[in-house]
């Protein structure tokens, strides 16, 4: 099952950077980028429903579009166009697939209801794709909205367990789910929602507590992006921070993200853990990774692909906003942080410390949502330039002839390297190297897989 992401806007940033001109997007050697699909309306995120066609929100006009990739330039209709209201960070943010998809072609959205009032201004729905169309809307669920426009949260996602999580920011509130203790109210704000397919509570959330059923974790100010590690299943999201101490964190069921107490390394802030509200069964984490100064992190993925090289392949790529970067994380041994070195090692980029161990691509438009798509290959939507990018290695894993794709040819010299591994003379490194999916020197019949699967994405 591929798991679904989405991801919301800052709109103030991305407005005012949509007006430049667009810039070559910059990748390591052995890399290439490029523009797959231009001429969005500020597109916020994606979802593919096969290997040459996929769906992009537009946020502001409230279109859903479906993109055929089989045609040069792709071919872009409407299958539905929502009335949004799309002022500041509102409008259509969120897109998520059924997990049986494509036996159930059910496509699940989230957006801002310019009819609703500040208890039902977002609205999720579920449609039904009948090859041209949205069609036959059925409310999932309806939550707050802000009435200054912003922290609105906005991804959806099917979890591996099936559930539907959603994320939604403070809406300016200082309220439980906010760490304030003398709080009276409760509300559906600073949250990670977690239900069944149809809107209802599973009866394995993290919460007892009344009020809190539904939540699977709380205290996080704004996301724009969430995603799950796919060796592990662990939940992990990118957090906007005040004005300092952007985020990237591992959300443990019952997670506290600290907001707002804490932003950053609890290490860091005046305030500690013993000023957070704890209900029952909750814990707090540190982040994983935080910037100092803000860089608005939006999307995050892992790399589950065969097409990469073996010292990449599942490691984590965060998008930044503010600066159109691509951050490249190697996760630690336990997969539960990253593992950094030099003025890295604290975890925190502050002014001044040598960025270039997890700087990896630039210039890629006000990135905000990040893909792995059918083809195994990386995909950014650029709201700031109405465009989509995929990245790609120049010769991906399998790719043994060097010719940029993994054919018959390929699988001829494949065979021939498992045949002839352990005679004399030894094949070429380079031939060895496309061939060794995982890392180990030779290929051996651990790498077949990878490869079968790496051919078909080509077929």
């Amino acid at each position: 099952m591929r798991i679904h992401r989405t991801v919301a806007v800052v709109t103030g940033v991305i407005i005012a950077a949509a007006t430049h001109a667009v810039q070559a997007q910059t990748v390591p050697a052995g890399y290439e980028a490029e523009a797959v699909v231009t001429g969005l309306s500020q597109p916020t995120t994606m979802a593919f429903l096969g290997p040459d066609e996929l769906f992009v929100l537009e946020k502001v006009t409230g279109r859903v579009r479906h993109v055929d990739l089989t045609t040069n330039p792709p071919t872009i209709t409407t299958a539905l166009t929502l009335a949004v209201d799309g002022d500041f960070e509102k409008g259509l943010l969120g897109i998520a697939l059924h997990p049986n998809w494509p036996d159930l072609a059910r496509v699940f959205l989230y957006y801002t209801n310019p009819g609703g009032h500040p208890v039902t201004g977002h609205r999720i729905e579920r449609y039904t794709w009948n090859g041209t169309s949205l069609v036959n809307p059925v409310i999932i669920q309806e939550i707050p909205a802000g009435g200054a426009g912003n922290h609105n949260g906005g991804i959806i996602l099917f979890g591996p367990d099936a559930k539907l999580y959603a994320i939604i920011g403070d809406l300016n509130r200082n309220e439980k789910t906010q760490n304030y203790e003398s709080s009276p109210t409760l509300t559906r704000t600073s949250v990670i929602f977690r239900w069944n397919i149809g809107g209802a509570t599973p009866n394995d959330n993290p919460f007892d507590t009344a009020g809190w059923e539904e939540f699977y974790a709380y205290g996080i100010r704004n996301s724009f992006g969430m995603t799950f590690d796919p060796l592990t299943g662990d939940l992990w999201d990118t957090e906007n921070g005040p004005n300092t101490y952007d985020e990237v964190n591992r959300i443990v069921p019952g997670g506290n993200s600290g907001w707002e107490d804490i932003m950053g390394p609890d290490s860091r802030d005046p305030q500690d853990v013993d000023d957070l509200l704890m209900i029952e069964n909750a814990t707090y984490v540190d982040p994983a990774f935080s910037w100092f100064n803000t860089e608005a992190p939006t999307g995050i993925v892992f790399i589950d692909s065969c097409r990469w090289e073996h010292d990449i392949r599942y490691d984590c790529f965060v998008a930044t906003n503010n600066n159109g970067k691509l951050y490249h994380f190697k996760p630690n041994a336990e997969r539960t942080g990253f593992a950094l070195t030099g003025g890295l090692a604290d975890l925190v980029f502050d002014p001044g410390d040598n960025i270039s161990e997890i700087n990896w691509g630039f210039s890629f438009g006000n990135p905000t949502d990040l893909e792995i798509g059918p083809d195994g290959y990386l995909y950014v939507v650029g709201i700031g330039t109405g465009i989509i990018y995929r990245v790609r290695p120049e010769h991906p894993m399998g790719d043994i002839n060097q010719n940029g794709i993994v054919g018959n040819a390929d699988r001829t010299q494949f065979i021939n390297l498992l045949l002839t591994r352990e005679e004399e003379p030894d094949p070429p490194e380079d031939d060895v190297a496309q061939g060794d999916f995982d890392g180990n020197g030779v290929v051996d019949g651990d790498d077949i897989p990878c490869f079968v699967e790496s051919f078909f994405m080509d077929d």
